[in-house]
Order: structure tokens, then sequence, then C-alpha cells
């Protein structure tokens, strides 16, 4: 009498094997006894991922250990031509890959966004598993499809460890990606004032333009981080730069309602009286916003509250369209005109 054979390779769920899910969560023993009666260590699931793909995401070395032991391929893509050593680089375990790399995993595969491991560990920001990949001659300057190297995902993050070392091995503070962008661009959104200098320090220009014209003190001015608009003024940035449509770092400030970072650019020179293409200035931004700190610095600061935009419309007009009565008031003391009329005969009166 025959006895029931079960195949160990049978699909469960998403063409996954029992030897996927005993990667996945890391049960050796289990792992061992399913490739003792056959299991394929190498059998790929719907993703194209194969047990060792889910060893590797776990950081769970002894079966990373196992399976390759067992022939499992260290080079294998799964479907976004992701290898286990890119899975291991998302996680940030540094003794998998290693092992991974001793097994002869390559430390300069791409993926279908051309990034590499040393990509994903940037983005983490695992200053270990970055050493190990450095160290196995990982490419720091190595770009993927939107332009973007490491250096561009360290500085993102604020992981400054990560960035030092890129740097040390070669990474470049002023290479550009697909939107000339540079790694000091995203450090000054994220306000990241230590990777800042460390970037500045090995030569980074704070007076880079991005596509849209915009500098680092651009984006310091929009996110309102005061300490880095400081640091790039000290090392000359340029607070008169003008981004796209004639904005200058202040209107920004004056956009996110930043009256500290809007006061630092005053006094470094910034004009409150500039007008973009539209013939906007920050006050009128600054009243839209409903911004009244920013409005009342502007206009201690010189700031016209008469001036007027294309359609004729004065600040007044801006800060009563949104609703904002505190800084209508504050602009009518200034000598804004109540009676004034856009190109629309709209006139606002003045109220008790």
């Amino acid at each position: 009498m025959k006895k029931n054979v079960v195949d160990p390779d049978m699909c469960i769920e998403k063409d996954r094997t029992p030897l996927h899910y005993a990667a996945e969560v890391g049960h050796t023993h289990q792992a061992a006894q399913l490739m003792h009666h056959g299991a394929d260590p190498c059998i790929k699931d719907e993703d194209d991922r194969t047990p060792l793909h889910y060893a590797a995401e776990g950081g769970y070395i002894d079966v990373v250990h196992l399976l390759m032991r067992h022939g499992a391929d260290p080079c294998s893509k799964a479907w976004y031509g992701r290898t286990p050593l890119h899975y291991a680089a998302v996680g940030g375990h540094n003794n998998v890959a290693a092992l991974l790399i001793q097994h002869g995993a390559d430390p300069c595969c791409v993926d279908r966004d051309d990034r590499t491991p040393l990509h994903y560990v940037a983005v983490g920001g695992y200053s270990n598993v970055a050493t190990e990949l450095l160290y196995h001659k990982a490419d720091p300057c190595s770009k993927d499809k939107y332009g973007r190297t490491p250096l561009h995902y360290a500085a993102a993050g604020g992981h400054n460890n990560v960035a030092a070392l890129l740097i040390q091995h070669g990474a470049d503070p002023c290479c550009v990606d697909r939107d000339d962008r540079t790694p000091l661009h995203y450090a000054a959104e994220g306000g990241y004032i230590d990777l800042i200098a460390l970037l500045i320090q090995h030569g980074a220009d704070p007076n880079s333009k991005a596509w849209d014209d915009r500098t680092p003190l651009h984006y310091a001015a929009d996110g309102g981080h005061k300490d880095f608009a400081a640091l790039l003024l000290q090392h000359g940035a340029d607070p008169f730069s003008i981004a796209w449509y004639g904005r200058t770092p202040l209107y920004y400030a004056a956009v996110g309602g930043h009256s500290g970072v809007a006061a630092l650019l005053i006094q470094h020179g910034a004009d409150p009286c500039c007008e973009d293409k539209g013939g906007r200035t920050p006050l009128s931004y600054a009243s839209e916003g409903g911004h009244i700190n920013v409005a009342s610095l502007l206009l201690q600061r010189g700031a016209d509250p008469n001036c007027k935009a294309r359609y004729g419309r004065t600040p007044l007009h801006d800060a009563t369209v949104g609703g904002h009565s505190d800084v209508a008031a504050l602009l009518i003391q200034h000598g804004a005109d109540p009676c004034c009329v856009d190109r629309d005969l709209s006139v606002f009166e003045s109220r008790p």
C-alpha cells in the first residue's frame, strides 16, 4: 500500500512554497527539513523572489547560509531586478550582505531603477553596510534613472555618517541629478545642518541652481530652516538669487510664514519690496496666507501696503479674500487703502 507523498514545492499562495515561508520568518530547522525532502532553494514565487530574497530581507543569516549551501543563487533577480543583496541593503543587514558578497553577490548590480545596493543603504542610513559595500568596490558615484547618487539619498535622509563615508570614497558633493539638484538641495530641504556643513566643507556650491533656478537657500527658506539659512549665507549664498517666476528666497519665507528666516534674509539685504513676474511682493503672499508676523516684519522694513500686482490687486485684497481680518487691520493701520479697486472693480471697505 502506497503512502501519500506531499510535494515540498507545493505552491500555497502567490506561488510561494513552504520554503519561501520558512525563509521569510527565519525558521532554519524547518528550511533544512524541507530541503532534506527535496525542496528547491532556487524556486521563484510570482514576484520572482526566491527563498534567499526573503531570508536576506529579514536578516536571517543562518537561513541565508543554509540556502546557499544548498545551491541558492546570490545573484538571482526578483521582478524589479533586485537581488538578495538589494534586500539585505534595504534592511541594513551587514552580516548578511557580507556573506552574500563572499558567495559572489555583485555590490554594483543594479535593479530596474538603476539603483545599486549602496543606494538603498544610503536611503536607510546604514553606515556599517555602506562600509562593507564600499570595501568591496561599490561605486559611490553610481546614478539611478533619476540621476541620483547614493550621496543624494544620504543627504535627503540626513544621514551624516553615510554621507561622510561616501565622500571619503570619492562621492562628488557637487553632482546633479536629472532636476539639476545637488545633495545640498536635498539636505537644505530637510534642514539637516550638520550634513549641510559637511557638504559645504567638501566643496558643495551654496548657489547651485536646480531646474527651476532654486538654490539651497530657497529650499531652506521654504522649509523655515533658519539655522541652515544662516549657515548658507555665512558661506556666500546669495539672498537676491531669483528662481522660477522671479521669486527670491524671501518669497518662500513669506509664503510659509517663516518670520525668523524672513528677518534673517532682510538683515542680509533681501528687498521686501521686490516683485515677481506677476507683480506680487512678499507682503502679498504673507497677506494671502494670513501670516501676520511676516506681514508686520515686512511693513516695518518698508514694504508698500498699496503695491498693486497683476489685475490691480493689493495685499489688502489678498488678506480679505483669505478671510484674514487681523492681517487686513494691520495693513490698514499701515496705510493700506480700504477703498482701492482691482481690475474687476472689487472693493474692500473697512469694517469697525
